[in-house]
């Protein structure tokens, strides 16, 4: 019989998780960010690059692209006020780097929703939620969130 490592490991996470609490732990099940344990750290001193949890915007509660079992996004802090946020040729720029694509649509070809430029920089005290992977459903599609939504910063110690 051959032993699946990754089934293997899945199930003593969750083990750990149940019985340390999820007061200092979370598993991240999706693909926007590493797949894995993160340690969650005081939110403070929030800076542009953090991986941070917070509460969904009430907005997105509904959103097909929001796992229905959570009610917190694990996202990177991908600009704060004072970055330059630009939306050129259907890409993202901030501080005139390119993060990544916005879809017009999802692999399915349902639409996706379109943002501004405007809708997209961060006033004082909003951040842009970011995640590098492909496909994301982030701030690229919603937008920015007030800072005072984080819970936590999290650090990922086991990437599975």
């Amino acid at each position: 019989m051959k032993i699946n490592k990754k089934r293997i490991c899945i199930v003593l996470v969750g083990l750990l998780l149940i019985l340390v609490g999820s007061r200092f732990l979370i598993f991240n099940v999706t693909p926007s960010l590493p797949r894995g344990m993160y340690l969650l750290l005081p939110a403070k001193d929030i800076q542009k690059g953090d991986l941070v949890i917070f509460d969904i915007p009430e907005h997105l509660k509904e959103c097909q692209y929001i796992p229905k079992f959570t009610d917190i996004l694990l996202k990177e802090v991908g600009a704060i006020e004072n970055d330059k946020v630009e939306i050129r040729e259907e890409s993202l720029y901030i501080n005139e780097k390119k993060y990544g694509n916005i879809y017009k649509q999802d692999n399915l070809g349902e639409k996706l929703p379109q943002l501004s430029q405007k809708q997209l920089q961060p006033l004082k005290g909003d951040f842009l939620p970011l995640a590098p992977a492909l496909n994301s459903y982030d701030g690229r599609y919603y937008g920015t969130v007030k800072i005072t939504k984080i819970k936590n910063k999290a650090k990922l110690i086991i990437k599975i």
